[in-house]
């Protein structure tokens, strides 16, 4: 994601706490892409490891969505945790105490214990997915174009504005974290890749034809193809379980928002301005592309749920409070629009188990320090896996 490869795609996400900015990642811009923007001062409190050692609490609604919940990481800002295709670990992006200062991707257990570093601790990484056969993960970095330190923030002369790093993705042995192959080689923003069900295909966002539009390629870098053609940042996108549909979430900047777009673009950065953020679902090979959400605000996270009836989503629409995100489901026909978090401020990045029953997200609930983030872990409901 761009500047916090977890692409938390609006401005509101966070206070704008603009002067010497860093972004947080995501894969958007996060892309959407971790969570969004903080200052210098604030990355120390990224460091301070929690204390909170209360029993996390469901609250209104979620007890209809869930039946039990675990905090799985313990302090920092740890977002984009996504399953294993065994449903047994996690791999997520996280600032964390003894670790490098800016993003890198770790492993846990799924409930939480012996969690590891895998990323080489070199540059920004960002949006790490496990492969089919467990033993290897994909994830974006920026070590090989900005070097092993952190990349620059932006230019702070063009206002509020997001940095899309060059970064390239790679594979990595799962364990020990060593590079098995570089995925793409080259000067453009390659990242937010997620894998098909069945193991052979990852669905990417990238800048090599001049704007963010996804493509797919395969597990060895080889036959990428185009899916989206349409001027914005497209991005975060998931295969549904049958692997017949992708879901991915859109900002469509339209007259003189666009020809801004554009221009900053060129320049490697992105403004999160005014126009909505959508989720939209089309075709594997993507055709029969639709727009999903027409709710106003940030939308964006989405992937399917185990049935591959309804999209889970972040969203700040409706709380009264633009700064709030939480979690909400809609079917894939855009109908039945619900909400499923209550507590805490920021709910983002949802992720079901591929054996249907838990889901993952990041949230603030029980953080100890504002702009906190740990991975949640919860158990569904039937009220979910019936949807």
């Amino acid at each position: 994601m761009p500047e916090y490869s977890h692409t938390v795609e609006n401005e509101t996400i966070i206070e704008k706490i603009t002067n010497n900015k860093i972004v947080v990642g995501i894969g958007f811009l996060v892309g959407l892409v971790f969570i969004a923007l903080v200052s210098i001062n604030i990355i120390q409190a990224f460091k301070r490891p929690s204390t909170t050692k209360t029993p996390v609490v469901l609250q209104g609604d979620e007890t209809k969505y869930f039946t039990e919940i675990k905090r799985a990481t313990q302090g920092g800002v740890n977002a984009e945790a996504y399953w294993s295709f065994d449903s047994t670990k996690l791999v997520f992006q996280g600032i964390r105490d003894g670790h490098a200062p800016c993003d890198q991707i770790f492993t846990m257990n799924a409930d939480g214990t012996d969690v590891k570093q895998v990323s080489v601790g070199e540059g920004k990484t960002t949006c790490g997915y496990y492969l089919k056969d467990g033993k290897s993960i994909i994830y974006s970095s920026s070590m090989d174009t900005y070097g092993k330190g952190c990349p620059p923030a932006p230019d702070s002369s063009f206002g509020y504005v997001w940095a899309v790093y060059k970064m390239n993705m790679y594979k990595a042995d799962a364990t020990t974290g060593q590079i098995i192959k570089n995925l793409t080689s080259s000067d453009y923003y390659e990242a937010e890749g997620t894998l098909s069900p069945d193991g052979n295909t990852i669905v990417f966002t990238s800048t090599r034809d001049g704007d963010l539009e996804l493509y797919t390629m395969d597990t060895n870098g080889d036959n990428v193809k185009r899916l989206t053609y349409t001027p914005g940042y497209d991005g975060g996108a998931f295969f549904s379980h049958d692997g017949k549909k992708i879901v991915w979430r859109a900002n469509r900047p339209r007259g003189s928002q666009l020809g801004n777009y554009l221009d900053l673009l060129k320049l490697g950065l992105v403004e999160p301005v005014n126009y909505p953020m959508d989720i939209y679902i089309m075709n594997s090979d993507g055709s029969n592309q639709k727009k999903l959400t027409n709710i106003g605000g940030a939308n964006f996270a989405p992937s399917f749920l185990p049935d591959d009836s309804g999209i889970i989503f972040a969203s700040n629409q409706n709380h009264g409070d633009t700064r709030q995100f939480h979690l909400y489901i809609v079917d894939v026909d855009g109908k039945n629009l619900r909400r499923v978090t209550t507590g805490g401020t920021y709910n983002l990045f949802p992720h079901f188990s591929y054996d249907g029953k838990y889901l993952s997200w990041s949230s603030d609930r029980d953080a100890s320090a504002p702009h906190l983030m740990d991975v949640y872990v919860a158990k569904v409901s039937d009220l979910i896996k019936k949807n």
